[in-house]
């Protein structure tokens, strides 16, 4: 939710200013992780993975989601969202999960993932949506289907890591698509 006390006349009002500045609005979200005490993880507890990671297995769960990110788009005019993923999930889907059934939690999630995502881009055409995971965990052939560009590595001062990146990223996708801060002290 946007904080009004910030920003009493909504994201709107930024993102038309940034607009007359001739440049595009963008908007990180990471909606996949719950944090403690918020209002999903008290609602919705059985929408859970876990105590943080919102289940995109379950239908509602992802209405929620998209329902929130769609009428955050719409409201405040994004032209761009950062796509992001900050959470190990492999405990949440073992913990949901019985010694006959390891990976099917898993397999519901990332299906859910891609239709999330997929309903994203179709409600909303013109958004660039760049993927993100705690830097490039989430780079696969089907989240390459459904972005843009892709935030390769938060692991930016070793500079023979990032040609590592580079060179391994550039054979499935152009250099232009992968990005990451160059950052030096």
């Amino acid at each position: 939710t946007v904080n009004a006390a910030k920003f009493p006349r909504g994201l709107r009002a930024v993102a038309d200013r940034v607009h007359q500045l001739g440049m595009k609005f963008g908007l990180w979200f990471e909606p996949e992780r719950v944090a403690n005490g918020t209002r999903w993880q008290l609602e919705h507890p059985e929408w859970l993975l876990g105590k943080n990671l919102i289940d995109l297995g379950e239908p509602a769960a992802r209405t929620l989601i998209l329902d929130m990110m769609s009428a955050i788009i719409n409201e405040a005019g994004i032209d761009w969202i950062r796509y992001d993923f900050n959470i190990d999930p492999l405990e949440g889907w073992r913990g949901a999960e019985g010694d006959e059934q390891q990976g099917l939690r898993q397999i519901r999630y990332i299906n859910g993932l891609y239709a999330l995502l997929d309903e994203l881009m179709r409600r909303h055409p013109n958004l660039f949506i760049e993927q993100c995971s705690s830097g490039g965990r989430r780079i696969d052939i089907e989240t390459i289907r459904r972005g843009h560009t892709y935030w390769k590595s938060d692991e930016t001062f070793d500079q023979p890591l990032m040609r590592f990146h580079q060179t391994g990223g550039n054979q499935f996708l152009p250099g232009g698509f992968l990005n990451t801060n160059y950052c030096k002290f």
